[in-house]
């Protein structure tokens, strides 16, 4: 048996958002109570805590979406298992995470056969939760380690290293901390954060122009940028004769006077610091974008009635005299119809100009009373497209129905007995927390009928008030929903 063998069960949030509020102590900044950019380096804390132990598995816990992020794909690339759950659909919260860890270190260690590639786990999280597993831990005599943040680990924990030989207690210091994280300042240009890029973007043009010497500006920027004391990120924009940099300033909490924002207190700066040094000039990405998505191009408008591309023969086109032949013949049976019998109908181009048109009738107006049926009295129809619906994006139906949190700012489809519905309970729980909204009408009325505020009230007065939490229509209590007989015989 091999004592020095460890399994690893981390739970990413439980680590990271407290290594983020350490190093937003750095700071020292009421706005930034912790530092956005700060990861998690998976490699190293995994050589830092099996300390030359060999690792049978590294599993790591997190939630998604997003689905494709790159911390999991990073995870996977330095050898860790990765075992992701999805956060609640209402509150936006991880669930299962802490269950799932301890459901899974109950497993291993009640697993005679673990024991013979180990007896160490070590668990990476400061929460009380964890409880359970290490009691059971305990009883069959595994070694467990609990590695935490000193804000993170909770009293339950901390007790259980006097307590039990068993259980070995960490806490990361200062300097461990700065070897398992990093900071990313380089960021991915999206479109998604163009709100952020505009109230909050600097562009220094031309940092490195075609032709010049190359020089290491981006660590001149870096130095200059840092002294401010505020997070920051970079991205490189496109463009062909020169580097841009976009800089964007991290968004800090409680800023609400406009006019005390980074770009005011560091737009200033870094004209002076870094034109005509590194950049040759330093723009608000506002700017930057409004002059380069200026179209300057000059339009064709020659030979718009050319020639159809791919026509071999001249047989294949329409010209102008067979056009013009075709509306005679037209023109000659409507004048046929029209005229009295004995006349011919037909009239030249010069008496129809001098018997039929008036000279001061325009041309336009001459070209419509020749059209059958049109009157030059009547007047032009605005035709308008119809009005697209503001939120709605999908034409299937919502899947929630009466329960949809969003209403009528759903990008789904709901029926017209549904937004009648939504705005009954805007009206209700309008400035009420979100739980209000999803268990609108769900529950009944202990005053029942006789309630004296029906109108207003959260609560259904009567089965066909209720919404069913499980089939989320209109007209039935939850216990009774028929989904629940079908649920039965399965």
């Amino acid at each position: 048996m091999n004592a020095e063998c460890i399994w690893i069960f981390l739970d990413d949030s439980n680590l990271w958002i407290e290594a983020k509020k350490a190093k937003g102590d750095d700071f020292k900044r009421k706005e930034f109570k912790e530092d956005p950019r700060l990861r998690i380096e998976f490699g190293e804390l995994a050589t830092f805590i099996s300390n030359e132990r060999q690792i049978k598995e590294a599993t790591l816990y997190g939630s998604e979406p997003p689905p494709s992020d790159s911390v999991w794909e990073k995870g996977r690339e330095q050898g860790w298992k990765v075992n992701l759950s999805q956060k609640c659909r209402w509150s936006g919260k991880e669930k299962m995470v802490d269950t799932q860890i301890v459901a899974d270190v109950t497993e291993l260690v009640c697993d005679p056969k673990n024991r013979e590639h180990g007896s160490t786990v070590v668990i990476v999280s400061g929460d009380k939760d964890m409880y359970p597993c290490i009691e059971k831990a305990m009883a069959r005599q595994w070694n467990v380690e609990v590695w935490a943040m000193e804000n993170s680990l909770s009293e339950g924990l901390k007790s259980l290293n006097k307590q039990n030989q068993f259980v070995k207690v960490q806490i990361f210091l200062k300097e461990d901390f700065e070897k398992i994280t990093y900071i990313k300042e380089e960021f991915t240009y999206h479109q998604e954060r163009k709100d952020d890029m505009l109230s909050r973007g600097v562009v220094l043009q031309q940092c490195q122009r075609q032709g010049e010497e190359r020089i290491d500006f981006m660590g001149s920027i870096k130095n200059i940028l840092d002294s401010f004391n505020w997070p920051w990120q970079y991205t490189r924009l496109k463009s062909e004769a020169a580097v841009n940099i976009l800089i964007l300033f991290c968004r800090g909490q409680g800023e609400s006077d406009d006019t005390d924002t980074p770009l005011n207190r560091y737009k200033p700066e870094l004209e002076k610091q870094c034109v005509p040094k590194l950049c040759k000039d330093v723009l608000t990405y506002f700017q930057y974008d409004k002059s380069d998505n200026q179209y300057t191009a000059p339009i064709e408008t020659h030979n718009r009635y050319g020639s159809l591309p791919g026509v071999q023969h001249a047989d294949d086109v329409t010209t102008p005299s067979a056009a013009t032949d075709k509306i005679s013949e037209i023109a000659s049976t409507f004048a046929q119809d029209s005229n009295p019998a004995g006349t011919s109908g037909r009239i030249s181009p010069s008496e129809a100009t001098q018997r039929d048109v008036p000279p001061d009738i325009t041309h336009q107006q001459s070209q419509d009373a020749a059209i059958p049926g049109k009157s030059s009295e009547e007047p032009f129809k605005l035709v308008r497209s119809k009005k697209q619906k503001r939120y709605q994006r999908s034409s299937d139906f919502c899947q929630f129905q009466y329960q949809c949190v969003k209403g009528k700012k759903c990008t789904h489809n709901h029926r017209e007995d549904q937004k009648l519905f939504f705005e009954k309970r805007n009206r209700c729980v309008e400035d009420k927390p979100a739980y209000y909204v999803r268990t609108y009408k769900t529950c009944i009325c202990m005053s029942g009928k006789s309630c004296q505020n029906r109108d207003a009230c959260a609560y259904a007065h009567s089965e066909d008030e209720q919404v069913c939490c499980k089939c989320h229509l209109l007209g039935h209590a939850t216990d009774k929903c028929p989904k629940n007989a079908t649920d039965q015989k399965k």
